[in-house]
């Protein structure tokens, strides 16, 4: 099972929302309880929920591609360009194919839309 905050905060002996602090660097937090709080996260193999930062932050921090087909070479340049700009920017990329089906793209984007994705980038036939 995996550690929250709440498990943190229960071993640190503070409230949730001073871990949530601690553990974005917050500048109202003491050093030394941050640092014990960091450290204790690392020890009890903390790994942060990308969902619930993104419900906080209304964001994903994802970017949505639907492409016709991948097995094209130039498509798998422009693919590999853009994730690499994406992930410089602390974005993760989903890729999406339709097969120049006009109705897959159609359901690929509603599925992205669906997923709230930050961008949509349509490279298909349609």
């Amino acid at each position: 099972m995996s550690v929250s905050i709440y498990d943190i905060a229960k071993r640190a002996k503070v409230s949730p929302s001073t871990v949530s602090r601690a553990l974005d660097d917050h500048p109202y937090i003491r050093a030394e309880t941050k640092k014990r709080i960091q450290e204790l996260a690392k020890e009890m193999d903390y790994v942060p929920s990308t969902v619930a930062k993104s419900l906080a932050a209304n964001k994903t921090w994802t970017i949505g591609m639907v492409l016709a087909a991948i097995s094209d070479p130039f498509m798998g340049r422009v693919v590999e360009g853009m994730e690499r700009v994406a992930v410089e920017a602390g974005f993760n990329v989903f890729i999406s194919t339709s097969q120049n089906d006009r109705q897959q793209e159609i359901a690929a984007i509603k599925m992205l839309q669906r997923r709230r994705v930050d961008g949509i980038i349509v490279m298909a036939s349609h």
